[in-house]
């Protein structure tokens, strides 16, 4: 299966501020280099914007919370606040907590003296002032078996006592489904006018949404989960059975907090965190987006965490800081990105092979195609897209959202 970004609601985004924080630390965050700032402001002195911008990336929620409404309560209609306010935003939208999101969201507009609400914001809060909050009625460790749908995990679910196998997707900021699939599990469709932007960087408009008002995954059962709709003549469900046209989301897979998929066909989930330690940590989120580092010549490197795609990718950053390395022995092409939105070819050098270390183990992406331009607004900042290529290629693999580490193994 392509790789396909599922869902990002178009926000309107905060844009670089003034402040007196130190020159590093203001380059760090522009730069969305969450790793780097955690460690740069473990030794300094930050202000509290910095110190929720880096809670918020490593799902410390309160300490998160407490800390941007402070930089809001400080000064209400500065730049840190609305950042501040765009943080917490994402932050509650991850966690499905809409009504807070729809809250934060008003007090943005509130406070743009002047600047009265966007269609976009106006969209945005009517769409999910229709979605009630999601909540775990029950949790409970699981093993459960699943199903392999080429390089993906599908695994088995319960929708309003209907059983059903939808994919996991760490990488799609809302769980999806399609419109056949809503109607046979008695899901009521929302219409909505939000902006969409799928796998290929293009937008698109009319999203609508439908509520699962009990999933059932293993023991864990959820109450009011969000789904996206789409269309059954759109990607990704075109050629999906009846009974798995739909997708397990990050709202979902965080509250689930620990995964392990093995080669023998079984998924753990629920299972004891390891201890937190901010420090060793080695996944964090650019707002509902999962960030891993890699090893790659020495560096370490940010991609994001996507099981929801089959195939890696390397992307503009990896391009610019390793031309002579792509100079050497890539050649030139060009790669298909498949998207709800629909299909699109950009250009590539692709290289016979990149040893990359994820979780601890030596994978090898092999070929490694490297995208020259951007397409979604990640591929500016991060090096590239890690799929399931190379996480299958150790014998397990855990995510701990807990700890906030991911671990590959060859047992």
């Amino acid at each position: 299966m392509p790789a396909f970004l599922l869902l990002t609601i178009i926000f309107s985004l905060a844009t670089a501020f003034a402040t007196d924080q130190p020159a590093d630390l203001k380059s760090l965050y522009e730069g969305h280099h969450w790793f780097q700032l955690r460690d740069a402001i473990a030794s300094s002195k930050a202000s509290e914007l910095y110190q929720g911008a880096v809670a918020a990336a490593f799902d410390q929620r309160e300490e998160a919370m407490a800390h941007l409404q402070h930089a809001i309560t400080s000064a209400p209609q500065s730049p840190e606040a609305v950042e501040a306010r765009e943080l917490l935003i994402h932050l509650y939208m991850r966690a499905g907590q809409y009504s807070k999101a729809i809250s934060t969201m008003k007090e943005r507009i509130a406070a743009r003296v002047g600047k009265p609400a966007t269609d976009g914001d106006r969209a945005s809060i009517a769409l999910l002032s229709q979605l009630p909050d999601m909540a775990v009625a029950a949790r409970g460790k699981s093993t459960l078996q699943y199903e392999m749908r080429g390089a993906n995990l599908s695994i088995p679910v319960s929708i309003n006592d209907k059983p059903a196998n939808f994919l996991l997707d760490t990488d799609a900021n809302l769980s999806a489904i399609s419109e056949s699939e809503a109607n046979r599990l008695g899901m009521s469709i929302l219409d909505g006018a939000v902006k969409l932007v799928g796998v290929t960087g293009d937008a698109t408009g009319g999203a609508r949404m439908a509520v699962a008002k009990d999933l059932v995954v293993g023991n864990f059962h959820f109450k009011n989960v969000a789904f996206f709709v789409v269309r059954d003549d759109q990607e990704p469900f075109v050629d999906f059975p009846a009974g798995k046209r739909g997708i397990i989301g990050i709202p979902v897979i965080l509250a689930l907090e620990t995964l392990r998929w093995r080669h023998d066909g079984t998924i753990d989930i629920g299972f004891a965190s390891s201890t937190r330690n901010l420090a060793r940590a080695n996944i964090c989120f650019d707002n509902e987006d999962p960030i891993t580092q890699i090893e790659f010549a020495q560096r370490k490197l940010e991609f994001v965490l996507d099981t929801g795609a089959e195939d890696s990718e390397l992307w503009p950053p990896f391009a610019k800081d390793f031309a002579s390395f792509l100079s050497q022995s890539g050649k030139k092409d060009s790669k298909t990105l498949v998207g709800f939105e629909g299909t699109q070819d950009f250009d590539v050098v692709t290289v016979p092979e990149v040893r990359l270390t994820i979780g601890g183990f030596a994978d090898l992406l092999r070929p490694a195609p490297v995208l020259t331009k951007p397409t979604v607004a990640l591929s500016n900042f991060y090096y590239g897209r890690a799929a399931m290529d190379l996480l299958n290629q150790a014998q397990s693999a855990t995510i701990d959202f807990h700890a906030m580490t991911l671990t590959l193994n060859e047992k």
